[in-house]
C-alpha cells in the first residue's frame, strides 16, 4: 500500500454516469423536437417546458450528489481518524520499545 485512501472511485462513477444520463436526456430530447413536424409556438412551449423539466431534474441530482459528498466525505474523516489513533497506538509502542 502506498497510504493513498481510496473509496474505489465509486463516487466518481456515478458523477460521471449520471452526468451522462443527463446530458443525453438533454440533446435527445432537443433533437426530437427539433425535427418533430410541429408547428413554430408548439415547439417554442415545448421545448421550455423541456428546459423546465431539465433544470428540476438537474437539481435533484445535484442534490443527491451533495449528499454523497457529504457521505464520502464523513466516512474519509471517519477513517482518517482511525488512521490517526492507530499511528499514534503505533508510536507508542515504538517508544516503549526505545526506553
Amino acid at each position: 500500500m502506498n497510504g493513498e485512501v481510496s473509496n474505489g472511485g465509486n463516487g466518481n462513477q456515478v458523477k460521471y454516469f449520471l452526468g451522462g444520463v443527463l446530458f443525453g436526456a438533454v440533446i435527445g430530447g432537443a433533437v426530437a423536437l427539433l425535427y418533430a413536424p410541429m408547428k413554430g409556438e408548439d415547439t417554442r412551449r415545448m421545448l421550455r417546458e423541456k428546459a423546465v423539466q431539465a433544470e428540476q431534474m438537474a437539481a435533484e441530482k445535484a442534490s443527491e450528489m451533495k449528499e454523497m459528498a457529504g457521505e464520502m466525505a464523513a466516512d474519509v474523516r471517519e477513517k482518517a481518524g482511525a488512521v490517526k489513533k492507530r499511528g499514534g497506538e503505533i508510536l507508542d509502542c515504538l517508544k516503549e520499545q526505545g526506553a
